[in-house]
């Protein structure tokens, strides 16, 4: 009995003592208010809780910790937070505290830093193995984010004076960083110039220095997605062409590219969770891996190139997420009907042989009158001298007029009638062939009208297969890098690559030769776009109905016949 009752006792006492093991506190410590911020911050805490609980007992730090976006306010906090000891570890949410914690040479406590814009332009400690190498700390990166970008930007316009956009309290923060880019700008014969931003759209345009001809947006967690398009639209309007550090919430909202996938939030905030995890089960943060897998996916905004006379280069274009393509405007829209009505009114050809139906009416005519009375009249006027008339006696008189009308009616005349029936008989051979070239040019239209639809409809099909090929070959080069396959696989595909891009250029071109015979027929500019409805076999001008087509093919024999 003692000895299952100290059993029992000893029980108790390990659970209670591996529950008090398992309970942990998580400072979020923060640059200050915003809803961009707060939105990842949720989403980090949700990766976590997700991935630690039932596991771990977890409790979220944060009223205390964090800043007004001025850098003492966020050391403050910083140092709130490794001096607490109540948290277990610390999560930095905002670009500021990320590289101010990232610069410590000691920590307290684990810290993970997700939030670091460019790791080798802030000048971040690092080893051989991609670790940090400091002791308690495992901040983030995406490789050669910002310095990439640059190049890139490069290739979708002509930039020589760049405005780098940063929250106005991580300038004092990344100062150093700023210089050197400055520096690398030089090597690419492009003059960068820092420019603060503290949330307000009005004082960022009036910020921009005069001369610039691009900008470039880093995360500016102080700007909402309004915000955000606002500026893009202020930046179309002064013709400047814009790229942004971040996909997502910036170039669906007009900002012109970027290099960042939409995923990239996700799975830092997922890496995130689970380098928590691993601290928890007693690993030191010193050995994560700072870099995060960069997919490398150039998004697009195909309006905003648009509204900049922007022609973006094929490379660009094949191997782009292009995204507001039907934002573009494309003329009114044209559905079938529309068009062949369209090749009807403003065909020349059909015009020219309509004419030829109007000038056999008068043939006709001029055939007939020939049939009808007859009636000349002339006259005729003279006056002469007085002494000319005087020496002919009266017999010609000084002034005189002189008129005679005649009148006359073919009573019968083989050769005429006859002429009459063959002009019209011809007349009629015109007007069947103005309705034969009215039938021909419907259905040429016609035609051409659906083999633009089918042209188009390929080329979006070799598009899907270039951005199948892209994502089976990135699987691939992943398989090898872990070893499960070899380089010939990843060589298969990006022979698979090459053939897919020439594809969708053939296929494009194809689209735009479709295109140029439809407008020839409707004798429309050949450089106009056009907008052309889906046919479907819903639509009124079919003679056979969907219901019936449905029932001539609901059986294999059917089919077959």
């Amino acid at each position: 009995m003692r000895r299952a009752l100290y059993c029992a006792l000893c029980f108790f006492a390990f659970t209670a003592y591996a529950s008090e093991n398992k309970k942990v506190a998580i400072a979020f410590v923060s640059d200050g208010p915003s809803v961009r911020l707060d939105g990842f911050e949720r989403e980090f805490k949700q990766e976590i809780s997700d991935l630690l609980i039932p596991e771990f007992e977890v409790e979220y730090l944060e009223e205390d910790y964090q800043g007004n976006w001025t850098l003492e306010s966020i050391q403050e906090v910083v140092e709130s937070a490794l001096n607490d000891p109540e948290v277990t570890m610390i999560v930095t949410i905002g670009p500021i505290s990320s590289d101010l914690i990232s610069h410590r040479k000691e920590l307290s406590k684990p810290v993970i830093a997700p939030f670091i814009v460019d790791q080798i332009l802030q000048d971040l400690p690092h080893t051989e193995d991609d670790t940090s190498g400091v002791k308690n700390l495992n901040y983030l990166t995406f490789p050669s984010s910002v310095l990439r970008d640059l190049k890139v930007f490069g290739e979708l316009a002509e930039i020589k004076t760049l405005a780098f956009v940063v929250d106005s309290g991580a300038i004092d923060a990344l100062a150093g960083a700023l210089a050197r880019l400055v520096e690398y700008g030089k090597e690419l014969n492009l003059d960068v110039i820092p420019v603060p931003a503290d949330g307000s759209v009005e004082q960022l345009l009036h910020r921009l220095p005069q001369g610039i001809d691009a900008v470039y947006l880093t995360a500016l967690p102080r700007f909402s997605k309004e915000n955000i398009s606002d500026l893009a639209q202020g930046f179309i309007s002064r013709k400047l062409s814009s790229f942004s550090l971040f996909a997502k919430g910036f170039v669906d909202q007009g900002i012109l590219g970027s290099m960042s996938p939409d995923s990239d939030m996700e799975r830092l905030a997922r890496r995130v969770a689970l380098n928590v995890q691993a601290v928890l089960l007693g690993e030191n943060p010193e050995n994560f891996t700072i870099t995060v897998s960069d997919e490398q996916q150039l998004t697009v905004n195909a309006k905003t190139a648009y509204d900049l006379c922007l022609s973006l280069p094929w490379d660009v274009l094949l191997d782009a997420r292009v995204i507001d393509e039907d934002k573009i405007p494309k003329g009114p829209t044209l559905s079938l009907i529309d068009a062949v009505e369209a090749g009807l009114s403003f065909n020349p050809n059909l015009a020219s042989v309509w004419q030829e139906v109007l000038a056999g009416l008068e043939d006709v005519q001029i055939a007939k009158s020939r049939l009808m009375m007859q009636v000349d009249l002339n006259s005729f006027a003279r006056i002469i001298d007085r002494d000319r008339a005087g020496a002919r006696f009266g017999f010609e008189p000084q002034a005189a007029i002189y008129g005679t009308a005649s009148a006359s009616q073919m009573l019968y005349s083989n050769e005429r009638i006859g002429d009459v029936r063959v002009q019209r008989y011809l007349q009629n051979a015109r007007n069947e062939n103005y309705q034969t070239n009215k039938l021909d040019l419907t259905f040429e239209v016609t035609r051409a009208y659906m083999n633009s639809l089918r042209t188009e409809t390929l080329e979006n099909i070799q598009k899907n297969n270039l951005r199948l090929t892209v994502s089976n070959l990135k699987t691939a080069e992943r398989r090898v890098r872990v070893g499960v396959a070899r380089l010939s696989e990843v060589y298969r595909w990006e022979s698979q690559l090459a053939d897919d891009r020439s594809n969708v250029v053939d296929a494009h071109f194809q689209t735009l030769s479709a295109e140029v015979v439809l407008s020839r027929l409707m004798n429309r500019s050949q450089e106009e776009s056009l907008n052309l409805l889906q046919i479907t076999v819903d639509e009124p001008y079919w003679l056979m109905k969907r219901q019936w087509v449905d029932k001539q093919l609901d059986t294999p024999r059917k089919l077959e016949l």
